[in-house]
């Protein structure tokens, strides 16, 4: 099932907005940002304004390309674009809504101007290296990231820590000019310089992209500097000055930093003057001090998983969407063997999996490579070339899970909306828009449309269970249903033994692990799942570059 993302259209009329969304009160200090309530599943997002006349490219093909590639962009730190609306002078453009709190006033050191725990650091810069890495890959820079960009996620709050939500991503350079003196401590160089070319056109902005995710790193590697001293890297207070610090002076690193050798290393190597030998987001994750060690799952394990996620990438769309559903379930033991089987998948670290990487392990555990290529066709809902956490998470889980009889009940209840035994098409509707409400409403009705051919409506729950628990390949054995439905229809009979249970209630504004980054703190239950990196036995800074270009496949 493909979600709105690269090739679909989702630049709307802007008639439409006013009729799909309802705008409330401004968010934060920009008087162009909204909250908007989407009429339809209720949900709050974040609606930004954008005059056209002002945008630096102008072609409305061009601006249509870019935001089906940022709808593509799904990545567990990224505020997610869902949709855009043009009214002829404006541009509005719908993001999934994050806390609207920065980090910087969330931690109560950096509220003081104090530095923030070394691992507290360790774990956020991870998430925004992560974030960039797939961005950038994908073609998608920021442009003006700096300390009021990073929201706290609302789904991972917890006892274990926070996770950082990038917003505005992808405006700056198409929809938005690279606005200089806005946040001038977090300016890079080139900027300026005014060696930052201000792309005319999308061909004009791709062959200029490497400069333009050079900007982000400079700004990351500022974000990085204060987050560990709670100090700026040029703490001037006149603009003028300041200017010419960044431009000519080369960044002093006080006494503080003796104890964190590494963290210098890296720090430096993002702030360097010039963009072209800036550290990459891939390379920041490769570096030892934000590096995880190397997840350990046992063969039979791993080979479980892989069996289980080579098996279901050829089932129905519909039983696929099923697994889904019952995955946002899944116990808390069964749930960390996903975990740690994704992040030793995950060689690179950047929460999402690529046909590389699902063709390494493959290769190791004695599979055909070639099976790759056809996982992704299958289960890469969104055509973006990469799995997420809940793709990858959706078809991994085994038989035990989908075809325990009372995890099948709770599920087919879920559909069930009205309780009356059976569920329909516009039921299958409610739960998509509720599994996947980041989605636009053309490609959740397409979803549904997809979803719904394979299986005949309206569906009981005998039905459902002979589609859950035939292996794929495999006809549903007409005998043994129509044996089960004339139990229920004519003596009462459940032969299933679990429709006296009370159905689950499921509170669709909670916490849903599915959300979380697979390195979010409380995702594994054991402490042997990568550890902080300054408990293992430290790299040498001038090896890294050898290390990590002589990289091994992970350990079993």
């Amino acid at each position: 099932m493909k979600r709105a993302g690269p090739g679909q259209k989702v630049m709307k009329p802007g008639s439409d907005y006013f009729e799909n969304y309802g705008i409330g009160d401004v968010i934060g200090p920009d008087e162009h940002v909204f909250l908007a309530t989407n009429k339809d599943n209720e949900l709050e997002y974040v609606s930004r304004a954008i005059e056209k006349r002002d945008m630096p490219i102008q072609d409305s093909q061009d601006i249509e390309d870019h935001f089906s590639v940022l709808a593509g962009l799904d990545h567990a730190h990224i505020c997610r674009f869902v949709e855009a609306f043009d009214n002829d002078e404006r541009i509005h453009m719908i993001y999934e809504k994050a806390k609207p709190v920065s980090i910087f006033e969330e931690e109560p050191e950096l509220r003081q101007g104090k530095p923030l725990h070394i691992e507290a650091c360790q774990h956020y810069c991870r998430h925004l290296a992560a974030a960039l890495r797939v961005a950038h890959k994908q073609g998608v820079a920021h442009g003006r990231l700096n300390e009021t960009s990073l929201l706290v996620d609302p789904h991972a709050e917890d006892e274990d820590g926070k996770s950082v939500k990038i917003c505005d991503m992808g405006q700056t350079f198409i929809a938005r000019q690279l606005r200089i003196g806005e946040k001038l401590q977090y300016e890079a160089p080139e900027a300026l310089w005014k060696d930052v070319p201000v792309a005319s056109s999308m061909m004009h902005f791709r062959a200029n992209f490497k400069t333009y995710q050079h900007v982000d790193m400079w700004s990351f590697g500022v974000i990085m500097f204060k987050m560990l001293t709670g100090k700026l890297p040029f703490p001037r207070t006149r603009a003028d000055e300041l200017t010419k610090a960044i431009k000519e002076e080369i960044v002093e690193f006080g006494s503080e930093w003796k104890k964190m050798p590494e963290a210098k290393d890296l720090v430096s190597g993002l702030l360097k003057k010039e963009g072209r030998i800036r550290m990459s987001a891939e390379k920041v994750l490769k570096h030892p001090w934000i590096m995880l060690s190397k997840e350990k799952v046992s063969k039979s394990k791993m080979y479980r998983v892989l069996q289980n996620v080579m098996c279901h990438s050829s089932e129905t769309t519909f039983k696929k969407f099923c697994l889904r559903v019952i995955a946002e379930d899944m116990s808390p033991e069964k749930m960390e063997v996903v975990v740690k089987a994704f992040r030793l998948i995950d060689k690179n670290g950047d929460g999402t999996l690529e046909v590389h990487e699902i063709t390494a392990v493959l290769k190791k555990f004695g599979e055909e490579e070639g099976l790759a290529g056809e996982i992704f066709e299958a289960i890469d809902r969104d055509a973006s070339g990469t799995l997420n956490f809940a793709e990858f998470t959706a078809v991994s889980i085994g038989p035990s899970e989908y075809s325990d009889k009372e995890t099948l009940w709770h599920c087919f209840n879920r559909f069930d909306k009205d309780g009356n035994g059976g569920f329909d098409r516009a039921e299958i509707g409610t739960v998509v828009r509720e599994v996947e409400h980041l989605n636009e409403a053309t490609a959740l009705a397409a979803e549904v449309e997809e979803i719904a051919q394979d299986v005949e409506m309206p569906m009981d729950f005998e039905t459902f269970v002979h589609h859950m628990t035939t292996p794929v390949g495999k006809e549903i054995s007409t005998m043994k249903l129509g044996w089960d439905r004339f139990c229920n229809n004519v003596f009462k009979v459940d032969t299933h033994g679990v429709k006296h249970i009370t159905p689950k209630q499921y509170d669709h504004a909670a916490t849903n692990m599915l959300k979380k980054s697979p390195y979010a703190k409380n995702m594994l239950m054991s402490e042997g799942g990568g550890g902080s990196p300054q408990s293992k036995k430290k790299k040498k800074v001038q090896q890294f570059e050898s290390e990590v270009d002589g990289d091994q496949d992970a350990e079993e």
